[in-house]
């Protein structure tokens, strides 16, 4: 067989795997989801504008209304047994408008992020949809974390996305794939 053709061949069948592997059915997917053992890289975050974070989104130079390209080894990883989020987060918490207003508060760091952090106890459902797409809803119970509820929803094709709802803070959705 011709050099060429043998090259030709070998990068089509890899290629042609990695895509198979990229790309799982509907049983596969459902049956990660319910076994709480998935890696979540985001490459892109969102913020979510609302009126109270409105100037912040429009105006920080790198956000692009809301859009930041993430460059990091960011990731989220779910176990039965915990959550270990390492993820960016942007923006202002909603408290730092009324400490900036002469309200009084005690022990708040306005330099927090909310997105790391450890979770031990939560509650986790899965739910399916017709396309073969599995949304994963988590809300965490431990008592330190300020995420109220995180919703993944992964395509057969192994993309995904992760909001996050966090007290005090404005919502941020991320961009990425299933690992």
């Amino acid at each position: 067989m011709n050099p060429l053709k043998f090259t030709l061949l070998i990068i089509l069948f890899v290629a042609g795997s990695n895509l198979a592997h990229a790309q799982g059915t509907a049983a596969d997917l459902k049956k990660i989801a319910d076994g709480k053992m998935f890696s979540f890289k985001p490459i892109a975050a969102n913020i979510v504008e609302t009126s109270t974070n409105a100037s912040f989104v429009n105006t920080t130079p790198s956000m692009g209304n809301g859009h930041i390209v993430l460059k990091g080894d960011y990731v989220i990883t779910i176990k039965p047994d915990s959550i270990v989020s390492y993820l960016p987060y942007f923006g202002d918490n909603f408290i730092q408008d009324q400490v900036n207003t002469g309200q009084s508060f005690t022990n708040i760091d306005v330099n927090e992020n909310p997105s790391k952090i450890t979770i031990k106890l939560y509650d986790y459902s899965v739910q399916q949809k017709k396309n073969g797409s599995v949304q994963i809803t988590i809300k965490p119970k431990d008592k330190e974390c300020k995420i109220e509820k995180m919703i993944f929803e992964f395509t057969l094709a192994g993309s995904g996305k992760l909001t996050m709802n966090i007290t005090d803070h404005p919502t941020i959705k991320y961009d990425g794939k299933i690992l």
